[in-house]
């Protein structure tokens, strides 16, 4: 929610709007996780679990960015999220849930499918 609030105040809106998409996804993957319910289907930024893959592996220009000083406060907030979002992924592993280990694989591709348009 940090983030999204950065990017609401960076006037990126659009973005903003997003990561409250993820901000509920988050929140769904852990309420299925306590319920020890299945997560199902699910879509994020308009694309299903293939799409947000295939986004996530291919970004324009064909080259994965290296985050660096001179991007904005707002891209290097997105990349951290993603990093910090991969870390409960691997976590993840040890509860042998591959239902929420792949949602955490995508919401991470989510962040990184954000930070590759902030950057542009």
């Amino acid at each position: 929610m940090l983030t999204a609030k950065q990017a609401g105040d960076e006037h990126q809106y659009e973005t903003a709007k997003a990561l409250e998409e993820l901000y509920r996804f988050a929140r769904e993957i852990l309420r299925c996780e306590v319920a020890e319910e299945p997560l199902h289907a699910f879509t994020l930024l308009g694309l299903d679990s293939a799409g947000l893959r295939h986004a996530s592996h291919l970004p324009p220009g064909g080259r994965h960015p290296i985050p660096s000083s001179d991007m904005s406060k707002l891209a290097l907030t997105l990349n951290y999220l993603r990093t910090q979002v991969r870390e409960v992924e691997i976590c993840a592993v040890e509860v042998e849930r591959q239902d929420l280990i792949e949602a955490l694989n995508r919401l991470s591709s989510a962040a990184y499918i954000l930070f590759l348009k902030v950057i542009g």
